[in-house]
């Protein structure tokens, strides 16, 4: 039994070993380093690095996964399943986010654990289950364990999964992918059903609990591997043929029936989102493949070349010397020899070989070649609005760690046939690639240098000089301060290059002892699999050092104590959202703030927005992406939309006419004098029909929103009746519903001041209502004289129809399942 069960106990203690910090230390995985250096938080968190944070590690994980999941682990626990956010963009259907995670089986941890906790133990057990599959999928493939784990360790461990660790859909994307293998396998294998029928569920957890883009990547990339594996097995299927086709192809026709609870509300809310592709796909340049070699060659995550300022920041970007936001990742250098050996010598006669040797290579090809891939991923109407094409590394560093398991196998088994590889490989590298390394690296930072000036003199020249007056000399003396650290990077006695040239040298040793029989295989192995878990922990722990203390996971801070106390429902904005309250952070203390980091959101927002920004001038071309705050604060449609605080940096002041500073010390608070309340009545409705117009209206002098409203389709009565005495109060306001009472004189209208969106629908004492745009942006609603009981309740049919679809797909897999599952035990019976 324990033989069967060690290299999941070892992958078991690997896990708990690289994750000391967060099991045994007190850490978590919320990146509150991105959060660290702006205000308020700096003011009051500890300082995580000594320089500036490392470059590309993403604030997604602190700005938007972890409070989508404090969010839901409040609601849970009150026993609400959340659809609606009310603290981000006016209000968010959650489903309709592609990454909202909500459906994702991890996400019931945090049922149980604080949200901190749950949060980073879902990652964790994401990225054992990564390694658990690859291993399983090779045990498939008949490869030994000790192989086999050599392709779990570069799974699970590579700069990819490092970089991006905190982000919850990576995690998904890269633990289900080797299980959705690993079923297909068993069914080509075995030829039962319940296989196919769990890579479909499997397929859709790429989806539901995923990104649709990694989610489309990896069936693209299972269709290929079903087909495949289809016309090589063919002549075995024998009778079977029809059978073996239909159930092979099934998960894809079972993927959008399963995954419907998140493509029917994520279409409705592309069709009405404000990403209009405006970003170019970002591509690797040829010379940054070196990171797969040598990850810290274009510099150190975390203390890099790539220093402070902008001007120098532009000049490597415009070399390609920066650290690159997209790399090829690092695998580690005994696992992508292996993988080498895999290409080279199991090509011709392993279907797994040459399958994943195609990939590997066609993956890196389509990576760096604009002209093979841009056209696809700029046309196609569902790649379109998804231009990070980093996240096709998953299914390299998935290919890579597959080739790195069977040539490592291929090396054991055959290691007598292996020494004439071992042989080639050690001339290649002793003879070939270090001295040309060493050669180039010197040749490269004679040219570089004239290259580094030029540009540094054109950036100069075209965007500084005027904008600063200052004397070309003042950059002239930075661009050899900055330069001299650029060449002390490329030292050779730097670490950061050092440390993978002597790890190359220690493989060397290693591989050579073996060749001269001075060690014995056992030993061989158990030293190359300790050289790569310390090799890959060390770039794993630069990559990502997780620093983070649990009790600095978005503390209770005096500024936010202040905005707590006030217990009324309003908006704040701060004028900086990039250095102060960074966009969505305030969500995690159930404060709605106007700003918003996210991927895809509602285009009328952004559209209201942008004209605020662009002082009301009719403009609806999108001026935000994925990043929206306002350096705009004294607009009247802020007022209109329930800003109550504007909040700015510590030396910046605004009007007191309008603005009362309520709170001074590490940022200034100011209180609108001038906001209207979450909802209140007008007596009279004017209609406008034309977008444009709508927003002119609002920001002219003559409108007043105390006493009208602006409609886009007529209302069954234009109102005008004085409203005196009438009043409107929320009774209650959740993520699904709002219950308001009111008292009408007359006749008039009810404005509540968040996001109008598909599936918002009203009950006006008991009886469905209409619900009008307002205001551009708002919910209107048209009300008779009297004493009324108003319910807003988040009802979009787009949810329900997607779950009852998805649900009705679940049970008839089951049956049909298990109804498989008793025929084969029959027929063992049977037998």
């Amino acid at each position: 039994m324990l033989k069967k069960i060690w290299p999941i106990i070892f992958l078991v203690l690997i896990t708990c070993a690289f994750f000391y910090k967060v099991i045994f230390g007190g850490h978590v995985l919320v990146d509150m380093s991105a959060l660290s250096d702006k205000l308020p938080w700096s003011a009051y968190l500890p300082k995580y690095f000594d320089h500036e944070r490392p470059p590309y590690t993403s604030s997604d994980s602190s700005t938007v996964y972890y409070p989508t999941f404090k969010f839901y682990s409040e609601e849970w626990k009150k026993g609400i399943f959340p659809m609606w956010w009310p603290y981000l963009t006016g209000g968010y259907p959650i489903l309709a986010n592609s990454t909202s995670l909500i459906l994702n089986p991890f996400s019931l941890l945090l049922f149980f654990l604080p949200p901190e906790l749950g949060y980073s133990w879902s990652l964790i057990c994401k990225i054992f289950l990564a390694g658990v599959g690859i291993f399983l999928y090779l045990r498939l493939l008949k490869i030994k364990s000790w192989a086999s784990l050599v392709g779990a360790l570069a799974y699970m461990f590579n700069t990819l999964v490092m970089l991006k660790l905190e982000i919850p859909w990576m995690t998904q994307a890269i633990w289900s992918l080797p299980f959705i293998f690993c079923s297909f396998e068993k069914f080509f294998r075995s030829k039962k059903i319940y296989w196919s029928l769990l890579a479909a569920f499997l397929l859709a957890l790429q989806f539901v609990g995923g990104h649709p883009q990694t989610g489309l990547y990896a069936a693209l990339f299972l269709f290929c591997y079903a087909a495949a594996r289809f016309f090589y097995d063919r002549k075995k299927f024998s009778g079977q043929m029809k059978k073996i086709f239909f159930f092979a192809f099934l998960p894809f026709v079972l993927l959008p029936l399963l995954a419907a609870a998140q493509i029917l509300p994520m279409f409705e809310l592309q069709n009405l989102g404000q990403r209009s592709a405006n970003e170019q796909p970002q591509w690797i340049p040829p010379q940054h493949l070196l990171t797969a070699i040598m990850p810290q060659f274009f510099g150190d995550t975390q203390e890099s070349f790539n220093a402070s300022e902008k001007i120098e920041r532009n000049i490597l970007r415009l070399l390609h010397l920066d650290f690159p936001p997209i790399s090829l990742p690092y695998l580690g250098i005994i696992p992508l020899i292996f993988a080498l050996v895999a290409i080279f010598k199991k090509w011709r006669d392993n279907f797994f070989a040459r399958f994943f040797a195609f990939w590997t290579i066609a993956l890196i090809g389509v990576h760096i070649s604009t002209p093979l891939w841009a056209p696809l991923s700029l046309r196609l109407p569902f790649l379109q609005n998804m231009w990070n094409t980093y996240r096709v590394n998953i299914l390299y560093i998935f290919s890579a760690s597959i080739l790195a398991g069977i040539g490592a196998n291929y090396f054991i088994k055959n290691y007598s046939q292996a020494k004439k590889i071992l042989r080639r490989v050690l001339k290649i590298i002793f003879f070939i690639l270090i001295p040309v390394f060493l050669f180039g690296l010197l040749l490269a930072l004679k040219f570089t240098k004239r290259l580094f000036f030029q540009a540094g003199s054109r950036i100069v020249s075209k965007f500084y000089l005027e904008k600063h007056n200052l004397p070309f000399d003042h950059y002239q003396d930075q661009m050899e301060n900055w330069y001299k650290i650029y060449a002390r990077h490329f030292h050779l006695l730097n670490p950061t290059l050092l440390a993978p040239l002597l790890l190359i040298l220690t493989v060397s040793i290693i591989l050579f002892l073996f060749y001269k029989k001075k060690i014995s295989l056992s030993f061989l192995k158990i030293s190359l699999l300790l050289t790569t878990i310390i090799d890959l922990f060390y770039i794993g722990w630069v990559y990502n050092p997780m620093p983070v203390k649990r009790a600095d996971v978005f503390p209770v801070i005096p500024p936010v104590a202040f905005l707590q106390k006030d217990q009324g429902l309003y908006r704040v904005s701060s004028t900086d959202g990039w250095n102060v309250i960074f966009p969505n952070s305030l969500a995690n203390y159930n404060i709605s703030d106007i700003g918003v980091e996210y991927n895809i959101y509602s285009s009328r927002y952004d559209e209201y927005m942008s004209f605020i920004e662009n002082n009301e001038r009719a403009n609806l071309d999108q001026q935000f992406h994925t990043s929206l705050w306002l350096e705009r604060y004294d607009s009247p449609l802020l007022d209109l939309f329930n800003v109550k605080y504007i909040i700015t940096p510590p030396e910046q002041k605004i009007g007191e006419e309008k603005f009362k500073l309520v709170y001074d010390r590490e940022i200034k608070i100011y209180e609108n004098k001038k906001v209207l309340p979450r909802v209140f009545l007008v007596p009279k409705a004017r209609v406008i029909a034309e977008k444009e117009k709508i927003l002119v209206a609002l920001a002219s002098e003559n409108f007043n929103p105390l006493t009208e409203a602006i409609f886009e389709e007529a209302p069954p009565f234009s109102g005008g009746n004085n409203l005196q005495g009438s009043t409107s109060e929320i009774l209650e306001y959740s993520s699904n519903q709002v219950k308001i009472k009111t008292d009408l004189t007359a006749d008039g209208f009810l404005i509540l001041a968040d996001t109008d969106y598909p599936g918002w629908q009203v009950y006006v004492d008991g009886a469905k209502d209409k619900i009008y745009r307002a205001n551009y942006l708002v919910r209107g609603l048209c009300l008779k004289a009297g004493k009324h009981e108003v319910v807003f309740k988040f009802e979009p049919k787009s949810v329900k129809m997607g779950l009852y679809i998805s649900a009705i797909t679940i049970i008839m897999i089951i049956l049909i399942g298990t109804i498989s599952i008793l025929k084969n035990k029959n027929k063992k019976t049977a037998r």
